[in-house]
C-alpha cells in the first residue's frame, strides 16, 4: 500500500506553487534561482495575465547591482504542448512591461522536465531554461536541513 508514490499526480499548478513559495520566502532559493539568471529579489507573482498577450505562469522581479528592475517571465511546462506563439508572447509581455515602466529589462525562462526541453525547439525561444531535474537536485541537496525541501524533492 505504501510502496506507491505518496501523491497520485502532480500538475503544472502544483509546481508553480512550489516555486512561487520558494521565490517568495526562501532567500537561499532566490539566490540560487536568480544566480542562474539575475541578482536581487523584489517579488514573485503567479498567473499574471494580459488580455491580449496571454498569461505568464510566474513573474519574478528583482533589482540588479546597477539598481535597475529586472523581470523574469517564467513558463512552466509539465508535458503540455506549447500554445501557438507562446514563447514569442512571453517576449512581447516582457517588452510591454518594460514600455509601461514595470521593469527596466527582462528575460524569459522556461522550466520543464529535461526530456521536454530536449524534445522541443519551442524551449529555445526563451532566454533561459531550468529543468525539473535541476530543481529536484536543489531541493534534494538541502533536504537534510529542512523537511520542506525533502517534501518538494518528492513532488518533483
Amino acid at each position: 500500500m505504501f510502496e506507491s508514490n505518496f501523491v497520485e499526480s502532480v500538475t503544472e499548478r502544483d509546481i508553480d506553487f512550489i516555486i512561487l513559495e520558494e521565490l517568495s520566502i526562501n532567500i537561499e532559493f532566490q539566490e540560487w534561482f536568480s544566480s542562474r539568471i539575475f541578482k536581487t529579489h523584489i517579488g514573485a507573482w503567479h498567473s499574471v495575465s494580459d488580455t491580449i498577450l496571454g498569461e505568464t505562469d510566474l513573474l519574478f522581479i528583482f533589482e540588479s547591482l546597477e539598481e535597475s528592475r529586472i523581470a523574469l517571465l517564467i513558463e512552466n511546462k509539465v508535458d503540455a504542448i506549447a500554445q501557438p506563439k507562446q514563447g514569442e508572447r512571453y517576449q512581447l509581455r516582457g517588452k510591454s512591461g518594460q514600455k509601461e515602466g514595470y521593469w527596466d529589462a527582462y528575460q524569459t525562462c522556461i522550466i520543464a522536465p529535461l526530456r521536454y526541453l530536449n524534445s522541443t525547439k519551442n524551449s529555445k525561444i526563451y532566454d533561459a531554461e531550468i529543468s525539473y531535474e535541476e530543481l529536484f537536485s536543489f531541493f534534494q541537496s538541502r533536504n537534510s536541513r529542512d523537511i520542506r525541501f525533502q517534501f518538494k524533492a518528492n513532488i518533483l
